[in-house]
């Protein structure tokens, strides 16, 4: 099998403005779901701890299962960044529907994640074990930081991903179709820059 050649993210630029965006752009995403899964790990750090106190344990599970999911997905934007950096439109396209069916797949899982987190057994729980570890100096209004953080970086991330998977999946079938076409229009393109 005959390496891939790779198209350097400054040349992916040059050669188009659209490729170029997109691979800044699942960059953006990229670092978005890292944050996500650092907070969650975090979420799910303290919650084990205070499951020896309360019975928040069922909760720990839940943000641990969304940090996974999390982790696929930061995978996938892996991969479509990687192949973004190849000339094969097969790669590309084979990529962003895969990143694209788990992005659609995300939608009601979400929903479910934040309707068990935001419930009011959740929110009960979770304010009666943040008075007994003494978390916070108000309860009340750090489970209303939580709850927004939860929210919007849930939302974002779910938006942010369709956005990506729209502009990828644009791009992909208005690219050329094999290998030699990309990089000569590549080469033409710099051709009439300079």
């Amino acid at each position: 099998m005959s390496p891939i050649p790779l198209v350097s993210p400054v040349k992916l630029f040059e050669s188009s403005f659209a490729a170029g965006t997109i691979f800044a752009f699942a960059s953006a995403c990229t670092l978005l779901n890292l944050a996500v899964i650092g907070m969650r790990a975090y979420a799910f750090h303290v919650l084990q701890a205070w499951s020896t106190l309360v019975d928040v344990e069922g909760i720990a599970y839940s943000v641990l299962v969304s940090i996974m999911w999390h982790i696929l997905l930061l995978f996938l934007l892996v991969d479509v960044i990687a192949t973004l950096l190849t000339p094969s439109r097969d790669l590309q396209e084979g990529t962003v529907i895969s990143f694209a069916i788990v992005s659609i797949m995300q939608l009601p899982l979400v929903a479910l994640f934040l309707k068990w987190e935001t419930s009011p057994s959740t929110s009960r729980a979770l304010r009666g074990a943040c008075v007994l570890t003494a978390h916070s100096t108000s309860c009340d209004g750090w489970w209303s930081r939580v709850r927004v953080v939860t929210i919007t970086t849930s939302s974002a991330s779910c938006f942010l991903h369709l956005l990506l998977v729209v502009l990828a999946l644009r791009y992909v079938h208005s690219r050329p179709e094999t290998p030699q076409d990309f990089l000569i229009s590549r080469s033409n393109g710099r051709q009439r820059g300079g």
